[in-house]
């Protein structure tokens, strides 16, 4: 694992514009955390009120739910470098802002102000990095550099809270914002660097809005059709909720009951995300399990069990170690709940009901962070600590009759799937796919044999299914935008693919293809191909300029949808 690792850091790094944007996009995202930990601490010393910390976690997720989607559409419409550059200065600009603000009046309802608008001028940042990533490595590159970013992603939840909290036991809340403005401003230096550009696309076409409701709706039908997609869904999202309160307990937790001051927040936001890496790191062993409900009935436990252990105690370290275990217990849960949704949804839901889970997840979470300060005021931070830690350890009993029965058709699935699945994995366009998306295509797709001269696709038919070719030898022909006889422009052999653009783009057949030698094809549907690269991010970038440059040779005016749309 340390191997494979150090190979796709080193072939990302081989790109001297990733190796700007990495320590670009690394210094942000540890910025914002432990400057999330010094806005906490600001606003309880100022108030020493529960409520006050959950209004202002809850504003810093407002602009998520609200400008999500606008922030790519800006990632998608402007140049994406020069947006990144924009991002970071403003943002820097607004925590000098705050610095100063609060070193000299420490007005809450300015930071609270400042807290919102810098989440909103940061909802374009990560949508232009993902989306300029592989203009600069390349098609070959983007699955190590997918890795290597999430791995740094990780690394932050760890890293920012402990300097976080560092800093806040050596000097003021305003020291650490204003090194979160520092480190924007470094960060901005490295996107400066960078010379590769991206060319904006005008004209998002209004229809992608009506879409994305449809889909919304047709997911939450889903879910409320089948009880057990009902039970896996509510106690994820239960688990995210439990995740809500903890981001304003946590420093109740610190100033009260382990006296470390609200200043050692940050250590136990840092122990939370330890744990989670440490468990992620499992985590594709985790989605090849054969029992996953065991792990996933560990995870909702060890999500809330160890809270209730909290409230009696008064040892840091012990309360470090149980907030560990949270962690732990949350990242165990998504990655085996989401392993036995998609092993147990049809195809033809699936990707519907994975559309509405983000936002169902953040409702949750800001839902959590609002009833928080009611419980306490109710039961007391360790009436609250312990109701919190044993609502879901008693849900979970109720409900695992039900999921001894996913447990069974999961396993099932499984040993029917295994060989399909290996060959899938084994193939370039799939490197690095998560193992449920695997599955997915593996239980829907059709070997194909085909004889010499057969054409499989033809240039203006409708798209409907994506091929990845096993056997033989392929030839690429189009008409194009040129209107004259074909032209061959490409050939394919095992390994390669083809059918993705229409699909896609969402537009008739871009060529012909036609097998020169007798062939073998997997045959994926394409309602299933889409729906795995809406749950596999690494697998969309991994097409992106596969599709530029195929368009390129044969429909050059048309500027790829796909490529505006992974950008929101």
């Amino acid at each position: 694992m340390a191997e494979a690792k150090g190979g796709a850091l080193r072939a990302a790094l081989s790109h001297r514009d990733y190796r700007f944007l990495l320590p670009a996009f690394a210094i942000s995202t540890i910025g914002d955390w432990l400057y999330g930990v010094a806005l906490v601490v600001l606003v309880y010393n100022r108030t020493h009120s529960a409520g006050w910390v959950a209004a202002v976690t809850i504003i810093k997720l407002v602009p998520y739910v609200a400008f999500g989607a606008f922030g790519g559409i800006v990632a998608d419409r402007y140049e994406r470098r020069s947006v990144m550059l924009v991002c970071d200065l403003v943002r820097a600009a607004l925590m000098f802002i705050l610095a100063i603000s609060v070193s000299l009046t420490g007005s809450l309802p300015v930071a609270v102000l400042i807290a919102f608008l810098t989440t909103t001028f940061g909802t374009p940042y990560q949508p232009s990095t993902y989306a300029i990533t592989p203009a600069i490595v390349g098609e070959q590159d983007l699955a190590a550099a997918n890795a290597v970013s999430n791995s740094v992603d990780q690394a932050a939840v760890l890293l920012g809270p402990a300097i976080g909290g560092f800093l806040l036991l050596i000097g003021p809340p305003s020291v650490a914002i204003a090194l979160n403005g520092l480190s924007f401003l470094i960060s901005a230096a490295c996107v400066w660097a960078i010379q590769t550009r991206s060319t904006g696309l005008k004209g998002v076409e209004e229809e992608q809005e009506s879409g994305i409701k449809r889909r919304l709706g047709q997911g939450f039908s889903a879910i409320r059709n089948s009880s057990e997609v009902s039970m896996l869904v509510v106690l994820l999202a239960a688990g995210t909720f439990v995740y809500g309160q903890e981001l304003v307990m946590l420093v109740l937790i610190s100033k009260r009951l382990i006296s470390t001051g609200s200043e050692g927040v940050g250590f136990l936001n840092a122990a939370e995300g330890f744990g989670g890496v440490v468990v992620a790191g499992f985590s594709t062993r985790m989605a090849r399990t054969t029992h996953p409900a065991f792990l996933f009935a560990a995870g909702v436990l060890a999500t809330g069990a160890p809270l209730a252990l909290v409230a009696f105690v008064s040892q840091a370290p012990l309360a470090y170690a149980l907030v560990a275990v949270t962690g732990a217990g949350s990242i165990l849960l998504e990655v085996t709940g989401l392993t036995m949704l998609q092993r147990n949804l049809s195809n033809e839901v699936m990707g519907r009901v994975f559309g509405v889970m983000s936002s169902l997840f953040v409702g949750s979470q800001m839902l959590g962070s609002i009833v928080t300060p009611l419980m306490i005021a109710v039961f007391s931070l360790r009436g609250t600590l312990v109701v919190t830690g044993l609502i879901l350890p008693v849900v979970i009993m109720f409900a695992l009759p039900q999921l001894k029965s996913l447990d069974r058709a999961s396993t099932a699935r499984m040993k029917e799937l295994a060989g399909r699945v290996a060959a899938l994995g084994s193939l370039r366009i799939f490197e690095g796919a998560a193992q449920q998306v695997l599955e997915s295509m593996a239980s829907v797709m059709t070997e194909e044999s085909v004889a010499a001269g057969t054409i499989v696709v033809r240039e203006g038919e409708a798209a409907d299914d994506f091929f990845v070719v096993l056997e033989g030898e392929l030839e690429v022909t189009a008409v194009g935008e040129v209107g004259s006889e074909p032209r061959m422009v490409n050939s394919l052999g095992p390994g390669d693919y083809f059918g993705e653009i229409g699909l896609l783009e969402g537009i008739p057949r871009t060529a012909s293809v036609r097998s020169e030698t007798p062939a073998k094809l997997y045959r994926i549907p394409g309602e299933e191909f889409l729906g795995a690269t809406d749950r596999n991010p690494g697998m969309a970038t991994t097409l992106f300029d596969g599709i530029v440059a195929r368009l390129a040779r044969t429909h050059p005016s048309h500027g790829p949808k796909f490529a505006r749309e992974e950008a929101t």
